[in-house]
């Protein structure tokens, strides 16, 4: 089917298999509320009153289902005069309208469902929004498209038939069509990402997991104590290697964890410049495609890691405006780029400002000196009462992570930079990784000292940089230092005729 054969000027639904979906979704809400007195009822079959409200929840899911697929048949979208319409509502109708000037990215996504039913899910992002202003469950993707090129079009022609902001409309729309790869992560590249990731927050989010599922099993009914014969019980004769071997095992499946979950988020991954903006798409079994257009971009930042310097690959961030809170997907990540690619995105975004040859600043050292207090404080605590305790393994523990706070206090005061042009503001640091974070000046919403009682003492203060997609820090000036640069940094927004977004 050709894409000018579809009508978005007459009401129309989504895909009928938007229902499967609403029934899958409203399954997966009571599934995910009611399993603890789901499994207690498989548990205990002879236990009174587990049945009737096992089928209390079965009855309410049915109830859900059939709410959700009456939504479906009173959700209409159509484009009228210049204006994306949604109608919806059952009991009480919903009529809302978002002007297509107002459009900014329209992204795609596909879980494994989708990509059963050979459909996608669009969502359409407005300025300055924090949450999908207009979502689609369920759209042919060749209708999606459509759609997509449909209100990108006629937003262009609303733009161009501004006089005062032809010229600019006119050299977006020639950029459009173009198109410029800037990475493709092969499988090899992932194994990479992925034997560099967090291991130890898979290791949190498992531990996390095994407390809820206990919380849940408790207060559905289950102890552990009606269970105790039943578990095999661990012989801990071996002390020390016993432990040492369940560690193992334990980081053994978070790294697991880890490099399956890399594999399957960024599989395939593809990132590339097109038009003003950037796309990234990337997903095996949960699709996705985003689009981050220049004047949301807020904050470009990377960083690499001990394990990310084995392979010289880096995170590459680009956070983009939200109008409350920043959403996640209002950020676009890119991980297993090299420098020469992020040179290469810093080029296209900030154009020759990032190449000028500027002086990189320090904080000032007692930073490092606080650091270094607290630090030295604890370790000295833990080695003592290691000593005390006649414990060897406790206070030897403590000298070594006395030593370990001790350098990471030294090499965070030492790649603890800022630098400040008249376009540019851009901070470095980490401890073992290395962090980066540029910002247009004229993108900045707001700048406050913050002054604590230390800071009070020595004439010190922090610099807490607002943007729209979170704020930026620099710790630790000297008052006077502190206070030009709040008063640059204002100077230069109020100054730019640049737009923020």
């Amino acid at each position: 089917m050709r894409k000018s054969e579809w009508n978005f000027e007459i009401p129309t639904r989504q895909s009928y298999v938007a229902i499967i979906l609403i029934i899958y979704k409203f399954y997966k809400v009571v599934i995910r509320q009611a399993w603890p007195f789901i499994l207690l009822f498989l548990l205990r079959r002879n236990s009174e009153g587990v049945d009737y409200w096992f089928y209390i929840l079965i009855l309410f899911g049915l109830f859900s289902m059939g709410f959700g697929i009456w939504s479906f048949f009173k959700f209409y979208f159509y484009i009228d005069d210049d204006e994306l319409i949604i109608e919806k509502g059952i009991f009480k109708k919903t009529k809302i309208s978002i002007p297509l000037d107002r459009v900014q990215t329209i992204n795609k996504e596909q879980n494994l469902l989708h990509r059963l039913l050979s459909v996608v899910k669009l969502n359409i992002d407005t300025a300055g929004s924090v949450k999908n202003e207009f979502e689609l469950d369920a759209i042919s993707e060749a209708k999606a498209d459509a759609l997509r090129d449909l209100l990108l079009s006629k937003k262009q022609e609303l733009v161009v038939s501004n006089e005062a902001e032809y010229e600019d409309s006119v050299d977006q729309i020639v950029a459009v069509e173009e198109s410029e790869p800037i990475i493709q992560l092969g499988f090899l590249d992932l194994i990479k990402v992925g034997v560099t990731e967090n291991h130890f927050r898979s290791a949190g989010l498992i531990i996390l997991a095994m407390f809820w599922i206990f919380q849940n099993l408790e207060q559905a009914g289950i102890e552990a104590e009606d269970y105790e014969g039943r578990v095999p019980e661990v012989d801990w004769s071996m002390g020390f290697y016993a432990i040492l071997f369940f560690v193992a095992i334990f980081f053994g499946i978070a790294f697991m964890v880890s490099l399956v979950r890399t594999v399957l988020s960024y599989f395939d991954l593809s990132f590339w410049r097109q038009g003003d903006g950037f796309k990234v798409r990337h997903g095996l079994f949960n699709r996705s495609e985003y689009s981050a257009l220049d004047r949301k971009i807020q904050i470009v930042g990377w960083e690499n890691t001990l394990l990310n310097k084995l392979f010289s690959i880096h995170k590459l961030t680009m956070k983009q405006a939200a109008s409350v809170a920043v959403n996640a997907k209002k950020s676009i990540k890119v991980p297993g780029v090299n420098q020469a690619h992020i040179d290469d995105v810093c080029d296209y975004y900030f154009g020759q400002s990032i190449h000028k040859e500027e002086t990189w600043h320090q904080v000032n050292i007692r930073y490092m000196y606080r650091s270094l207090f607290y630090s030295v404080l604890l370790g000295l605590v833990i080695i003592i009462a290691g000593i005390l305790a006649k414990q060897h393994l406790i206070w030897i523990g403590g000298a070594l992570l006395l030593a370990h706070w001790v350098y990471s206090s030294v090499v965070g005061y030492r790649k603890l930079k800022y630098q400040l042009t008249d376009e540019l503001l851009q901070i470095r640091g980490g401890r073992y990784a290395d962090k980066n974070s540029i910002i247009w000046t004229h993108k900045v919403q707001a700048v406050r000292l913050i002054r604590s009682p230390y800071q009070l003492r020595y004439g010190l203060a922090s610099l807490k940089i607002y943007t729209a997609s979170g704020p930026l820090t620099i710790p630790f000036l000297d008052l006077d230092r502190a206070i030009s640069l709040k008063d640059k940094l204002l100077y230069l927004v109020e100054s730019s005729r640049e737009d923020w977004m």
